[in-house]
């Protein structure tokens, strides 16, 4: 981001920032935990109003993995998402979270690990979706 934030302001003259807010990373190690990121990411636009079904936003790669557009940028097939139903896959994106569900990916994905929020009363991480809802197979993606 840096590298990159130089050269346009270099090229446009600007000074000052260039992106809109801090770059966030996170180290994400367990499988259930990575699909539920894949899928908070897909699900910005639709969480905010800006379109009704995560294939339909014109800005999201989804359209084009799934070759309902083209793009200029070369983009690498996804084996995660769409290997075995894309059908099944997009259902399960536009299906919406719980807001404590969704709060809490969202907080995770700000930590530098990504660790779910717990439970006030019994100190335990708050529940996702469980994995008979992840429309991928368990046995692939597990240590």
């Amino acid at each position: 981001m840096r590298e990159s934030s130089r050269q346009v302001g270099r090229i446009s003259g600007r000074i000052n920032k260039i992106w809109g807010g801090p770059y966030h990373n996170s180290l994400i190690d367990n499988a259930l935990y990575f699909f539920h990121a894949y899928k908070y990411v897909y699900r910005n636009p639709i969480e905010a109003s800006l379109c009704n079904k995560a294939e339909d936003y014109p800005f999201s790669s989804l359209s084009i993995l799934l070759g309902q557009r083209h793009s200029i940028i070369p983009i690498s097939e996804d084996k995660i998402l769409f290997d075995d139903s894309p059908e099944k896959a997009l259902e399960w994106i536009n299906a919406s979270y719980k807001n404590v569900e969704r709060e809490s990916i969202k907080k995770a994905l700000r930590k530098s690990e990504f660790r779910l929020r717990k439970d006030p009363q019994n100190r335990k991480p708050l529940p996702l979706e469980n994995w008979d809802s992840v429309p991928f197979s368990r046995d692939d993606y597990e240590k």
